[in-house]
């Protein structure tokens, strides 16, 4: 659960950039997935620092490909979700919609690079008082501002789009007998906590470290999810 809270709070940050939440979530755990395969715990960096970078590229590299028209440079992606970002902050603080300027100033960036990219982005400014979940009658009347103001309570959304995560990896999971789910739920991470080693999953198993790898392997191969994940599959 660690691990899926951590693709959620990056994913969060590029909300309003093109793509639903949920698309965001999957690509976020694509990158979790090759951050796991690519982690040396050796190396004594801690594996949610590592592994946030392979997650926000995961998800930067969707938006630039996927999310618009014209496609957007991943730079200019992630400058659109900082100014965002800041615009939100700024709001909560002052009870309004912050001008660019302000923003600028907030980033110690130009005044006019805030507006230019605004711009190249084509996005309307998200009204502070629009709901929160328009399609959802029983939400209808939260608003952004409600949200904002409401930082002692549990999000809803996050809340929400967790189960759903939960929901997608189980069916996935299911595909594999015991034996194998295990195993990618040890190595991955997916049940909460770190990821685990080859050697400690053998040790769980009572199997050699090259066992588990193979085990590990046909798993994968048997996902759809990770047709991506096994062509940069290095040896830990």
């Amino acid at each position: 659960m660690a691990n899926l809270r951590l693709v959620f709070s990056v994913a969060r940050r590029y909300q309003r950039l093109g793509l639903p939440i949920e698309d965001l979530v999957q690509e976020g755990m694509a990158g979790l997935l090759q951050a796991v395969e690519k982690y040396d715990w050796h190396k004594g960096t801690k594996f949610s620092t590592y592994a946030v970078w392979w997650i926000r590229q995961a998800i930067t590299r969707a938006l630039s490909n996927h999310s618009r028209t014209i496609r957007l440079p991943s730079y200019r992606v992630e400058q659109l979700s900082k100014i965002y970002q800041t615009r939100d902050r700024l709001a909560q603080r002052l009870g309004r919609e912050p001008s660019a300027a302000e923003i600028a100033e907030s980033l110690e960036w130009d005044a006019g690079q805030v507006a230019n990219t605004l711009r190249l982005g084509d996005m309307e400014a998200a009204s502070l008082n629009a709901p929160v979940f328009p399609d959802d009658s029983d939400n209808a009347e939260r608003t952004l501002l409600n949200r904002l103001r409401d930082d002692q309570s549990i999000d809803p959304a996050e809340e929400a789009y967790q189960t759903v995560l939960l929901d997608a990896l189980q069916r996935e999971l299911s595909q594999l007998d015991p034996r194998e789910a295990e195993v990618l739920r040890l190595r991955f991470g997916l049940g909460g906590g770190q990821p685990h080693t080859l050697a400690e999953i053998g040790q769980h198993f009572g199997l050699t470290r090259e066992r588990v790898r193979q085990i590990q392997k046909e798993a994968l191969t048997k996902l759809s999810m990770s047709s991506d994940l096994l062509s940069r599959y290095e040896p830990d």
